[in-house]
């Protein structure tokens, strides 16, 4: 009952003013009630325990204290639970929580120290739909009880067996009386049921219950009805109810009640009745005939207390008068709206301000028509109210905003508004006309009140200033002329560390040496001129020692007669501002880099197109025995590897899209050696322990030497004084344990590469979240978190694993498995371009400005059966495609090209020939390039410089797939 009043005072009611008295006396009606249960609690021969969900001692009564071994102000606070042996007290805590869980009473028996108690819990819920908050407890001593049954049970086997010695002639007699007797049993037992049942429920119920006889005697009632009305059971026993719990005033109304429950009917109703002190109490009442056979032989009288309800009834009559009163008088206009965004109320100011009616403005919707005609003016405000509503306005919080309305009369107010939710969603809003504000104001200037008018304007604005001041995010400094600190504001403590206690009166030590002279000449221009300063960006100390870069606005001020009074400080910590202008920065410049090295690639691909063709076609008249063929091979493939470092500057500047090929791990790894060797600092020795005969995997070069690379320059952090990196490779057999932890792993041959530093390595919590992206323990500036994240992102996109295992000052190895590529998997690398890549017979369009990568395409496409003809343009190759469309089978495009373009051109054949079939290539590898072709209907894509044989093979794959 304390906890629901709790829950009353502290609801929307409290809030209303007027309260404090009726609060006072419902407190010290609390403070009685409490104290008359505890009476009644410790003057029962019952253990009664009152806990919480986790088993904790909220209240005992002191036969409980007594059987737990302790006082109640000892146990109040403990768990009850390990008051117990340790045998018992796991199966009391199950019933306990499973009380707590599904919020039903639970029952049950049990012997201690030579007695049995019957123990039942009683879940009480917080609030109507809440969950269990607590559970009262209370056990009873039943071993009387239990000592009778068990001697009726003796003596019932006496009697069985004394009826089995009697004679054989008794026997048929003796069988008809024991069945007779087991009826009977059975009667009683289930008689005995269903009265532990009844007695069970009107012992243990939170309602005050007595049964009558019909005579309106007492015969029973239970604890709950003992400690409503005070009467202990034996002075109730034998007297008529009516005369106890009633006074003369309502006697014979009780009486009427009662007289109707034993003439057979049901009621329920509301009244007064009085407790043994004489304190009247309001009860809600139930009135429950008992009939058997027809005849109602008693009844049963069940009691509410609804003193609190009708005390918080009137309470909230009281506050909707108040309300009313306060509502219908007040000097500002007030709306009520519903959560669905209708009004409820207007009053009678709200009309005189704006002189619509609730008739005029049903809705929201109206209001926003109505009193803001303007479009765009509208748009504003509902943006605005939209905004304040996103931001979940807390009940009570007050929102004030200010805004022009047009009133029904067609003039425009200024009204301040204030928005206040309520419960359940609904919105007060006050409205104040400040439109003659200004006029007032500057009449007032004029009259002979102008000072003292002033001096409370200025009052009120210093108050305003003082808030502004206050949940100002900027730091905020008060200086007098003398440079003494008059304030600072909460902003400022939190940035630089020091309170207005600490420097009222004094100067403030947080001006860096290098930063005085500047500050100085500000300071200066702005004591003595009165020059204000906007954005000076320096930087300050923090009492901690740390530096913070600030952009200072600063400006003097002076008193009401004009004279300079002082001086106003704000900082604003552009630290966060700073790092991201540097990585704004740092973007722009790798933007610039990668659209440099596009313009570039292109170029560039389109000389290595036409060495790497020319020398694939000498390749082909070339027998390998051939003195040339060696020299040309060599060529070729220094022209694939300079395509690659076009690829890796295109991978700087922008992602390209992944190709996986047959890799020899090994040689990676020497490629990237050789280039830490020319990176690294000197004092970090590199080593390598690289496998002979490493098997094959199926990867991409450039990608693993970005994970190579970016092992290597952690490896180089982790040894800022030096140490040695090494790099390790191994063919190994990885069992069903390895792929058990690693999900998508299959057990096989695999090949290791482990890359091992002797730094300062990492303890467990960092271990944990090295993958995680914009993790990083490197100093603000140092490291984007990002480096070991697209490690792991390019390591599981080739099937591979990843293990690191590290220890504080004991360095760091990698493990990463590659899997290995079956040898049936692995192509002929030698195998001769015509046993590979069949030919064909129709007619190609080859469009590019290269001559030299038109002949090269020509040479091989006629060498295996194609027909061809050329264009230098896009131009040239409109006019070619619409003269020849039926004759022309497939195109080759050229993306870079002057005039009109690949992509211009590519649109315009599609509009000739919406079936037109088209590959485009390009020295741009990126994956958007290649998308942007083919949703543009291109057949294919193929990137420069690309080897022969694909090029033949992407051919026939681009005829092939629509013929």
């Amino acid at each position: 009952m304390d906890r629901e009043i709790h829950r009353k005072e502290n609801g929307c009611f409290s809030s209303l003013e007027g309260q404090d008295l009726q609060g006072g006396r419902l407190e010290e009606e609390l403070r009685r009630s409490r104290e008359t249960a505890e009476s009644l609690l410790n003057a029962s021969w019952d253990r009664a325990l009152l806990l919480d969900a986790e088993g904790r001692i909220l209240g005992l009564n002191r036969t409980a204290a007594e059987a737990l071994g302790g006082s109640v102000d000892e146990l109040v606070g403990k768990n009850a639970f390990d008051l117990f042996p340790p045998e018992i007290a796991a199966d009391r805590r199950a019933l306990h929580e499973e009380a707590v869980r599904t919020g039903r009473s639970l029952c049950y028996e049990d012997r201690r120290d030579g007695h049995w108690l019957e123990t039942r819990l009683q879940p009480i819920r917080a609030g109507e739909r809440g969950g269990v908050s607590e559970v009262a407890v209370f056990s009873r001593d039943v071993t009387e009880y239990k000592e009778a049954q068990e001697a009726l049970r003796r003596n019932r086997d006496y009697l069985d067996d004394n009826v089995a010695e009697r004679t054989a002639e008794l026997s048929r007699a003796n069988k008809a009386l024991r069945l007779e007797i087991a009826e009977r049993r059975e009667i009683e037992e289930r008689l005995r049921l269903q009265k532990a049942w009844l007695e069970s429920l009107v012992h243990y119920s939170s309602f005050g219950i007595v049964t009558l006889d019909r005579d309106c005697i007492v015969v029973s009632c239970n604890e709950s009805f003992v400690r409503l009305f005070g009467f202990g059971e034996e002075e109730l026993l034998g007297f008529r109810i009516d005369d106890l719990i009633t006074c003369e005033r309502c006697r014979k109304e009780a009486q009427a009640l009662t007289a109707e429950a034993l003439e057979g009917n049901l009621f329920q109703c509301t009244a007064e009745r009085h407790r043994k002190d004489g304190s009247s109490l309001d009860v809600e009442i139930f009135g429950v005939p008992v009939i058997v056979d027809g005849q109602v032989i008693g009844g049963y009288g069940v009691y509410r207390e609804i003193s609190d309800l009708k005390a918080a009834e009137e309470a909230l009559r009281e506050s909707e008068e108040l309300f009313r009163i306060f509502a219908e008088d007040a000097p500002f206009g007030m709306s009520i709206m519903n959560a669905d965004m209708t009004f409820e109320y207007f009053n009678p100011k709200f009309t005189e301000i704006f002189g619509y009616t609730l008739e005029d403005l049903p809705d929201k919707a109206t209001w926003f028509r109505e009193a803001y005609p303007e479009p765009k003016y509208q748009e504003m405000v509902q943006a605005i109210w939209t905004r304040d509503s996103l931001e979940e306005m807390k009940m009570g919080e007050v929102k004030p905003r200010i805004f022009t309305v047009r009133c029904k009369d067609g003039r425009d107010k200024t009204i301040h508004f204030r928005a206040v939710i309520l419960k359940g969603q609904r919105q007060l809003m006050t409205y104040e006309d400040i439109t003659a504000r200004a006029r007032v104001q500057e009449a007032l200037r004029q009259s002979e009140e102008r000072y003292r008018k002033l001096y409370e304007e200025a009052t009120r604005r210093e108050e305003l200033y003082r808030s502004l001041l206050q949940s100002s995010p900027d730091a905020v400094i008060i200086y007098d002329l003398e440079g003494t600190v008059q304030y600072v504001s909460p902003a400022f403590s939190r940035l630089f560390g020091w309170t207005l206690d600490e420097l009222a009166g004094k100067r403030i030590p947080f001006v860096p040496e290098s930063e005085r002279e500047r500050t100085m000449e500000l300071i200066r221009a702005l004591h003595d001129d009165g020059t204000p300063c906007s954005g000076f960006e320096t930087l300050r100390s923090t009492k901690s020692g740390n530096l913070v870069q600030v952009s200072v606005s600063a400006s003097r001020y002076d008193d009401h007669q004009g004279n300079p009074a002082g001086m106003l400080v704000m900082l604003r910590d552009i630290s966060g501002r700073k790092e991201l202008e540097a990585q704004l920065s740092q973007a722009h410049k790798m933007e610039a880099i990668g659209t440099l090295a596009g313009g570039i690639a292109h170029d560039f691909n389109n000389i290595l197109q036409a060495i790497s063709g020319y020398t694939q076609l000498l390749l082909m008249k070339k027998n390998e025995d051939h003195p040339d063929h060696a020299k040309l091979a060599a060529i070729d493939r220094s022209a694939r590897r300079a395509g690659e470092l076009t690829e890796r500057l295109l991978i700087f500047g922008r992602k390209v899209e992944s190709r996986l090929r047959p890799v020899d791990l090994n040689h990676e790894v020497q490629q990237v050696v050789m280039l830490l060797e020319r990176t690294i600092p000197k004092m970090i020795h590199i080593q390598t322990d690289l496998a002979d005969g490493l098997r094959i995997i199926n990867g991409d070069p450039v990608q693993l030497e970005q994970v190579a690379m970016n092992m290597a320059v952690n490896a180089r952090d982790a040894m800022p004084d030096g140490g040695t990196l090494t790099f390790r490779t191994r063919n190994i057999l990885l069992g069903e344990e390895h792929c058990r932890l690693h999900p998508g792993a299959d057990a096989g041959q695999y090949v290791l590469l482990e890359v091992m530093d002797t730094g300062h390595g990492m303890d467990p919590m960092v271990l944990d979240h090295i993958y995680e992206p914009f993790f990083t323990t490197k100093a603000t500036g140092k490291g984007t978190g990002l480096g070991l994240a697209m490690v792991y992102g390019i390591v599981k996109s080739h099937g591979a694993t990843i293990n690191c295992t590290s220890r504080r000052g004991a360095g760091t190895t990698f493990r990463i498995c590659f899997p290995v590529l079956s040898m049936d998997d692995v192509p002929d690398l030698e195998e001769a371009l015509q046993e590979t890549t069949p030919g064909g017979r129709e007619r190609i369009l080859l469009v590019d400005d290269e001559e030299s990568i038109l002949e090269i395409a020509c040479d091989i496409l006629e060498r295996y059966g194609y027909r061809t003809v050329t264009a230098g343009s896009g131009e040239d190759a409109l006019k070619i495609y619409d003269a020849e469309e039926e004759g022309i089978d497939l195109v080759i495009l050229d993306l870079n090209m002057p005039g009109m373009g690949g992509s211009k051109c590519l649109r315009a054949l599609r509009e000739i020939n919406p079936a037109a079939r088209v590959v485009v290539a390009t020295g741009h590898t990126s994956k958007d390039r290649a998308g942007e072709a083919l949703s543009q209907g291109a057949a294919r894509f193929i990137p420069k410089p690309y080897r022969l044989k694909d090029l033949l093979r992407t051919v026939r794959e681009a005829l092939d797939e629509v013929g």
